[in-house]
């Protein structure tokens, strides 16, 4: 899931207002307030956390150089589309006190930028310090809509969803809807589509396909796809004929060639090929047929061994027996490794951080709000072989978080961009890597750089 845009406030106001307060109203020495060192907030190192339990905050490296008794004050700079907290009235547990942790609950997926400031006894204000805090799902929850299944019309199908899964044990809500119906059928849903055992009754003829999500409140699964075949049984039932065992290589496209199936009654048919068993290690789902429903199509095994394939024919009436065949897939002796081409360096302006006069030693600089950015809008990837290849994004320096690193072209949220001093633009690199697998598990990188420029401004 893409991380949310965020919306901003400002806190100059807030800290000018503060200051006064605590420097205007006191009644102390004007020379001993002049001699009086601000103090140094720290607000601790970026967060990415999984769920949307309470996240822990800690200023503890916050410190006074005179030694002075100091408050702390947190606000949020930033927070996700659709989270109420930048507007909230107390959304911290702890502020404004002299204990430096805090804790705050999450209300949206994305990236909260938190601010700290502290303020010593004299009313003598520090420069912001920033941190990223990135609620993501962790990762997408599995959906499992159980075996493909065969009936008549009229019969009851029940269906079982519960073997989904999520990683981190998160309650699931489930989603059951037809993704293809026979032509003539005229149902629009399932009974208790909203639950785990969802059922239906056929009511015609033909090829029911039937897709479950599971949500996990964070994020949504990926379609799990069952097949449901209904037969009618009064018209004699066509015949399904798949070839003949075939030997091939791995990680080539393997010709399959079902025209020879038939109908006694001279209807015209469709064609529904299926996997039926896969070798230990593989991968292989429908998405390697390169069309399960042509008569004559091909079928990617991504390793050695023994497939079973399954062709089904239905005549408009009725489904016929299905018809298996063996394809053994050696190993391939040959390869050529896929060229990566991440694409080019992309420069981002990434707004401006106070930066404050530590006097003879130069300036204290805050950093720069998150950015996001865009990976592999111009990258390229070729395998001479033409096999099917998978990709992966990492991040090499920088701080950096990937929102979906197996995909070519995706979003990167880059933090703890800084200055060196008011009136500089510091260009802060964030390197990543793009790795290319082929079939055979050989891989290729390469990286590339892109760049944010953070400027500083005099805090006065």
């Amino acid at each position: 899931m893409a991380p949310q845009a965020l919306r901003s406030k400002p806190v100059l106001f807030w800290l000018s207002t503060v200051a006064w307060l605590a420097v205007g109203c006191g009644d102390g020495d004007d020379n001993d307030k002049s001699e009086n060192a601000a103090p140094v907030a720290e607000a601790g190192g970026p967060q990415l956390l999984s769920s949307n339990a309470a996240v822990s905050l800690s200023g503890s490296g916050s410190f006074d150089p005179d030694g002075d008794p100091i408050t702390y004050h947190w606000t949020f700079d930033a927070a996700p589309e659709g989270s109420s907290l930048l507007d909230a009235d107390s959304p911290f547990s702890v502020n404004d006190e002299r204990d430096p942790s805090t804790t705050f609950t999450p209300d949206a997926e994305g990236t909260f930028v938190v601010s700290l400031v502290v303020i010593d006894g004299l009313g003598s204000v520090s420069a912001p310090d920033r941190t990223t805090i990135t609620i993501s799902s962790g990762s997408a929850p599995v959906a499992d809509a159980g075996d493909d299944q065969r009936g008549n019309v009229g019969d009851t199908i029940s269906l079982d969803g519960s073997q989904s899964w999520d990683k981190l044990g998160r309650d699931l809500s489930y989603d059951w809807s037809f993704a293809q119906l026979p032509g003539t059928s005229t149902l629009t849903g399932l009974s208790g589509a909203t639950t785990a055992a969802p059922s239906f009754e056929p009511d015609v003829s033909g090829l029911y396909l039937v897709a479950l999500v599971v949500d996990n409140g964070l994020e949504l699964s990926r379609p799990d796809t069952i097949i449901v075949r209904v037969n009618a049984g009064d018209s004699d039932a066509p015949i399904a004929d798949a070839g003949d065992d075939i030997e091939g290589d791995d990680c080539t496209h393997i010709p399959l060639d079902g025209s020879a199936s038939y109908d006694p009654n001279g209807e015209p048919l469709t064609y529904a090929w299926d996997l039926e068993e896969r070798p230990d290690g593989s991968s292989a789902a429908m998405d390697a047929f390169a069309d399960p429903s042509a008569a004559s199509t091909s079928f990617y095994p991504d390793v050695d061994g023994e497939y079973v394939l399954s062709l089904s024919v239905h005549d408009g009436v009725g489904w016929s027996i299905p018809d298996e065949i063996q394809v053994y897939a050696a190993e391939r002796e040959y390869n050529s490794p896929a060229s990566v081409n991440p694409g080019s360096t992309i420069e981002y302006d990434g707004g401006e951080a106070n930066c404050e006069s530590t006097g003879v030693s130069g300036y204290f600089c805050g950093r720069c709000d998150s950015q996001t950015i865009t990976l592999g809008s111009d990258a390229l990837i070729n395998d001479p072989d033409g096999d099917t290849v998978q990709y992966r994004w990492t991040g090499e320096s920088g701080t950096s978080f990937i929102d979906s690193p197996n995909r070519l072209v995706t979003t990167a949220t880059v933090s703890n961009a800084q200055p060196t001093a008011p009136d500089a633009c510091e260009p802060n690199t964030y390197t990543f890597r793009l790795t290319a697998t082929d079939c055979t598990g050989q891989e290729s990188s390469q990286t590339v750089t892109h760049i944010v420029n953070c400027c500083g401004v005099l805090y006065e």
